[in-house]
């Protein structure tokens, strides 16, 4: 099932519950935890990401009967069944990704890319954190063509250089951890101002 969340439209919490495969190719940041509440069975789901607040909330796309969802922070929603997740983000803080992936602890297949300020999406030791407490069944780690853009300020190409070698190192083979339990395939390209960064990684 494909959904454009552009207009205001109606979805019965039964028929959300019955999904098991979805693909959102425009929402909002503020609808995702609220969506999910309503998508019990999702086994794959594929989001893209806005960066404005849509025009409609959430509430409007539910039949009034279903108004019950889980209110913030949503320490009860965990999503059992979903085992890939593909997300293309616009302005999407570290903090916002963390929160959705905790309530898919059984995912296989994760998949990133779009555009962030965030430099902590390049933190490989963040990312350990995460896979080691939270995402122990991940067998495959995609980045691809997340663009971080590092400020107006961000312009030496000598300091971005040195910035994208600690991050080659940090997410490398020697490393004690991405060395030992995962194998990456990774390129960063420079553009000013900007880090692309693509990383493959597959659980050994």
């Amino acid at each position: 099932m494909n959904l454009r969340f552009n207009r205001e439209f109606v979805i019965s919490e039964r028929a959300c519950s019955s999904l098991t495969h979805l693909s959102i190719d425009a929402c909002f940041s503020c609808d995702i935890l609220q969506f999910l509440s309503c998508c019990s069975n999702l086994q794959s789901l594929t989001i893209k990401v806005e960066q404005s607040r849509r025009r409609y909330p959430l509430q409007n796309l539910l039949n009034s009967s279903d108004q019950n969802l889980p209110k913030p922070p949503y320490l009860s929603l965990i999503c059992s069944y979903l085992t890939s997740f593909s997300i293309d983000i616009n302005d999407l803080t570290f903090t916002d990704m963390k929160s959705y992936l905790l309530l898919m602890p059984f995912l296989k297949h994760f998949r990133l890319e779009g555009l962030t300020y965030d430099l902590d999406f390049a933190k490989s030791d963040i990312w350990r954190t995460i896979f080691e407490n939270f995402l122990s069944k991940l067998k495959l780690f995609e980045l691809t063509g997340l663009r971080i853009w590092l400020g107006n300020n961000a312009d030496d190409d000598e300091d971005n250089l040195s910035l994208i070698s600690q991050i080659t190192n940090s997410f490398g083979r020697n490393d004690r951890y991405w060395g030992k339990f995962w194998c990456v395939h990774q390129a960063h390209k420079l553009r000013p101002n900007h880090i692309n960064l693509t990383l493959r990684a597959k659980a050994i």
